[in-house]
């Protein structure tokens, strides 16, 4: 499912994820066995996957706000690593890396922490493609799984 590359449109009172279909934008090629297709289109410093070539088709409708995964590229750990955080953390890192709070009351605290009580949140710090994707796969799967309230 895509809905976004980057952005995620939020409705606080739904806590729906609004589509947003955009060029996945990569900065190098990815490692094996992963290729672009080959409508990507190559700049100086940059790729562009066009939506239209991604794996999956955008989706037409607003979806449910159920994860969030903060990702840091750590190549000198000998593994990727998966943290499930609390909602004062999550809450600071949706408030530290969001655009538009200030457009919320109270400059967007509210709406940072609203969302971090809704979801499960996660660090991730990634050192290669495949295993940051079973991390995500297996956070994802947890039969039970329902949104953290801390």
């Amino acid at each position: 499912m895509q809905l976004s590359n980057e952005l995620a449109l939020v409705d606080l009172n739904t806590m729906e994820i609004e589509p947003h279909p955009h060029a996945l934008n990569l900065k190098c090629d990815p490692p094996p066995p992963y290729q672009l297709p080959e409508s990507t289109l190559r700049t100086s410093g940059t790729l562009h996957v066009p939506v239209d070539a991604l794996p999956a088709a955008p989706v037409p409708h607003a979806v449910p706000l159920f994860a969030i995964f903060f990702l840091r590229y750590t190549p000198d750990q000998d593994r990727s690593t998966i943290l499930a955080l609390n909602t004062a953390e999550a809450g600071a890192r949706l408030y530290a890396n969001t655009l538009n709070l200030l457009a919320h009351p109270q400059g967007g605290i509210d709406a940072a922490i609203a969302i971090a009580k809704h979801s499960r949140c996660y660090s991730i710090h990634s050192n290669d493609l495949t295993q940051t994707c079973g991390l995500v796969r297996r956070a994802m799967d947890v039969p039970d799984a329902k949104p953290h309230r801390s």
